[in-house]
């Protein structure tokens, strides 16, 4: 791969090359040169193959490590008895090519908060106005209750789970409609 003339003092690639190497160094006669230059792109060549070789088997190992198939047990693995119960069902037999296989429709997944499960103890707050403010701003009436706002949190005491009730009453009068 190298060019060697040793008699003729020729300068090899490997001397180029190395940490000494230089342009300096080169030979005069274009044949000698046009020989080394067919000796470099020559190896240039060869390890661009090599690494075109080593990236193929990288991504094919990659694949085979870490691609879909990978957690897969093979049948021959399947010593031990607790391993049954990660057996594959098999696939039941392919319809007729003419047949039409009726899909089922998807069911919607529920979205939104979940519902508080009723048997949990609850705490009920009610927050309420002083009966001093139960007084209309405009006529003084009493304000009679129009309706309330109830929220209610789920909470960790320890051992048990409790639901936290807040309930505040809405207040309105009658009188003027204030």
């Amino acid at each position: 791969m190298f060019l060697v003339i040793m008699a003729s003092g020729a300068v090899t690639l490997a001397d180029l090359t190395g940490p000494t190497g230089g342009i300096d160094r080169l030979p005069d006669d274009p044949s000698i040169l046009k020989r080394l230059l067919r000796e470099a792109v020559e190896a240039l060549g060869d390890k661009d193959e090599r690494i075109a070789e080593l990236s193929h088997m990288v991504r094919e190992f990659q694949r085979w490590r870490f691609g879909r198939r990978s957690e897969i047990i093979p049948a021959e693995q399947l010593i031990f008895s607790f391993v049954q119960a990660f057996d594959v069902p098999e696939r039941p037999a392919a319809a007729p090519a003419g047949a039409q296989v009726p899909v089922a429709p998807r069911k919607p997944r529920p979205h939104g908060r979940r519902v508080v499960p009723a048997d949990l103890p609850r705490e009920r707050t009610v927050l309420d106005l002083p009966p001093e403010q139960k007084k209309c701003g405009r006529c003084k009436h009493d304000l009679v209750q129009i309706g309330q706002e109830a929220s209610s949190q789920l909470d960790y005491k320890p051992g048990q789970l409790v639901v936290r009730e807040t309930v505040r009453p809405k207040w309105g009068c009658h009188n003027c409609e204030g």
